[in-house]
C-alpha cells in the first residue's frame, strides 16, 4: 500500500496533502498540515480527513475519512491538543442503508 492523507478545512475546498509513504500498511505521517484561518472562523468549520492508496498510472483509491466538526472544540484546553483516533468510515455520501463500515484508524493531533 502507498498511502497519504488529504485534508479540507470544510466548508472551503482548499486541499492540503501529506507526502505518499511507501510500501507499508502502517505509515506515520510526521506532517503538520496548516490552514491560516482566524480562531473564530474555527467554530463554524469541520475538518475532513480521508487517505488515500496510490496505485501506479496515478490512480488512487480511496480507503476512508473521518470528518471532526469544531463546533464544541475548547482550543484553550491542553487535553483537546493531544493524540487522538478516529474510526475510518466510508464516504457519507456512499453509506447505505444506514451502516458505517469501519475502514481502520487515524491518529491525530
Amino acid at each position: 500500500c502507498n498511502p497519504y492523507v488529504k485534508s479540507y478545512l470544510l466548508p472551503d475546498k482548499s486541499k492540503l496533502k501529506t507526502a505518499v509513504k511507501k510500501n507499508t500498511v502502517d505509515p506515520s505521517f510526521h506532517e503538520t498540515l496548516k490552514y491560516k484561518i482566524h480562531c473564530s472562523e474555527l467554530e463554524t468549520r469541520m475538518l475532513q480527513i480521508s487517505v488515500w492508496h496510490s496505485e501506479t498510472l496515478k490512480r488512487k483509491v480511496f480507503l476512508g475519512e473521518v470528518h471532526i466538526p469544531f463546533e464544541s472544540w475548547d482550543f484553550e484546553d491542553i487535553s483537546m491538543q493531544s493524540f487522538n483516533w478516529y474510526q475510518l468510515k466510508t464516504k457519507l455520501d456512499k453509506c447505505e442503508d444506514g451502516v458505517i463500515e469501519y475502514n481502520g484508524e487515524l491518529r491525530i493531533k
